[in-house]
């Protein structure tokens, strides 16, 4: 069975634009989501701290570097006191459905 309604064809072939059809719905925008990320390197031999993740979810089960939660209203001040040290860059995660700029903390 075709994908698009044979009087809807129709109407596309006579405007022109039968071959852009059918169309899909603009994706409604995402908010972007902040956090801070805890980079902790053992003296000596450098080693980095990791924690595993929740077993369900997105990565469920992985091993990542300790940090904050991801939020909308996210300021570095928050993590301020949970950080170990202090800042040293940004990165932006990619992964999640939506770019997660992530400070890092070292």
């Amino acid at each position: 069975m075709c994908p698009v309604p044979l009087e809807r064809a129709l109407q596309g072939r006579r405007q022109g634009i039968a071959e852009t059809l059918p169309r899909k719905a603009a994706k409604a925008e995402k908010p972007t989501r902040r956090g801070a990320a805890f980079v902790m390197l053992r003296e000596g031999d450098s080693a980095l701290a990791l924690r595993k993740r929740p077993p369900k979810g997105l990565l469920g089960g992985m091993a990542e570097v300790p940090g904050t939660v991801w939020s909308t209203d996210f300021a570095e001040e928050m993590a301020l006191s949970s950080a170990p040290s202090r800042p040293s860059g940004t990165s932006i995660w990619a992964l999640p459905p939506t770019p997660s700029p992530t400070s890092i903390w070292r």
